[in-house]
């Protein structure tokens, strides 16, 4: 080594010169290091060169974590999600380190380009596209809101039927009955409600039987 350096050098203790830029900091924001290479300390240097992005994942902003996984905007507006969906089709965040993992993708971009919190609330598609989430496309709103939206579109699975999933006709006036909920409020076949009542009312005639037999 030392003749090395004496032979390129011309001494056997030369030394390499780092040139570092003294009494500078980090441009980074939030970072006290001293810069060493391009304005940055040595960590988000290499984060930068190694990532593209000077900042780490897990210091990554929520917005900065849904730009890496992406959209594609179609020729209709839409904002597909690049991510994974689940089995209706919506946008799902799966890993990140903001503490999003499983959560609707629409909804979280929604909040973030909006500023609005949405809550409890759902958060309907005017363009009826499960991926979308372009924030001009998508309003909030209550349960009831969504279904009412769903069912003027043609969408709901009741629409266009002329039976109930137990075979009673459906068509005929007074054959459906609003049932309301905690939470919901929905239409219901009268007669399945009454063969319900039926059976409850002969498995009861049936234990009191069994009773006095006894």
């Amino acid at each position: 080594m030392h003749w090395y350096r004496w032979r390129h050098h011309g001494s056997p203790t030369w030394e390499p010169t780092r040139i570092v830029n003294q009494g500078a900091n980090c441009s980074v924001a939030d970072c006290g290091r001293r810069a060493r290479s391009g304005g940055m300390c040595n960590r988000h240097y290499e984060n930068l060169r190694k990532r593209g992005n000077p900042v780490a994942i897990r210091d990554q902003s929520v917005m900065d974590a849904l730009r890496r996984i992406g959209w594609t905007v179609t020729e209709s507006g839409c904002w597909e999600w690049n991510g994974s969906v689940n089995d209706a089709g919506y946008g799902i965040i799966r890993s990140t380190r903001q503490g999003l993992a499983g959560a609707r993708a629409h909804r979280v971009v929604y909040e973030e380009l909006t500023g609005q919190a949405i809550g409890p609330l759902a958060l309907c598609h005017r363009c009826d596209n499960p991926p979308c989430v372009n924030p001009d496309h998508l309003f909030p709103g209550t349960h009831q809101d969504n279904m009412a939206d769903m069912k003027a579109k043609g969408r709901h699975h009741m629409n266009g039927r002329e039976s109930c999933p137990n075979g009673h006709d459906i068509t005929l006036p007074g054959a459906l009955k609003t049932v309301r909920s905690a939470n919901r409020e929905y239409r219901a076949c009268k007669e399945c409600a009454r063969e319900r009542s039926r059976r409850y009312v002969a498995r009861r005639a049936a234990i009191k039987a069994a009773g006095t037999a006894k």
